[in-house]
């Protein structure tokens, strides 16, 4: 069983996109698929805070606190991105200090693209190539590429299950 840190944005950039589901619907919706194989779920908006704690500190505090062994980070396009990249970041300053749990970036197509070895971030926007360079820095990052909605959860399940397989520190306590 693997306790899963979900990462990702909760609203669309624009109102005017999917009034289906919102991105943080979607990660819930890719929760309950690693709950039905007993892999416990972190989202953090469902954490409570602690009085006069910095957000930083919580993120870091949850995947200490709560023996994270993966995460999950749900990147589609056109999502509001701008939290999640900064926890992208405070990943790689983790991942500089102390060891940090495999991350498993499930990116729309149009996102980001691995072109020999070398990650590039291609969300419609301009970028640096900071976050491009965190993302190639990771020797523990897994990209698992969707182009819709379905090949999401099917990527997801399959995931779901090979982490049924894969030992863990506390399995092997």
């Amino acid at each position: 069983m693997a306790i899963i840190f979900l990462l990702g944005p909760s609203v669309w950039k624009s109102k005017k996109i999917s009034p289906i589901y919102s991105p943080m619907q979607k990660r819930r919706q890719l929760a309950e698929i690693f709950r039905a194989d007993n892999h416990k779920i972190v989202i953090m908006e469902d954490e409570p805070d602690i009085k006069d704690e910095h957000l930083y500190k919580k993120f870091y505090r949850l995947i200490n606190d709560k023996k994270v062994t993966d995460i999950i980070m749900y990147w589609p396009s056109l999502a509001e991105m701008q939290t999640t990249q900064i926890e992208l970041v405070l990943l790689g300053i983790q991942n500089d200090t102390l060891p940090t749990p495999p991350i498993w970036l499930f990116h729309h197509t149009s996102v980001f693209s691995d072109k020999m070895g070398e990650g590039i971030i291609s969300d419609g926007e301009d970028r640096s190539s900071y976050l491009s360079s965190i993302l190639n820095k990771r020797k523990k990052k897994r990209d698992v590429e969707f182009e819709n909605d379905e090949d999401l959860t099917r990527k997801a399940e399959f995931l779901s299950k090979e982490l049924q397989i894969k030992p863990t520190i506390q399995d092997l306590l």
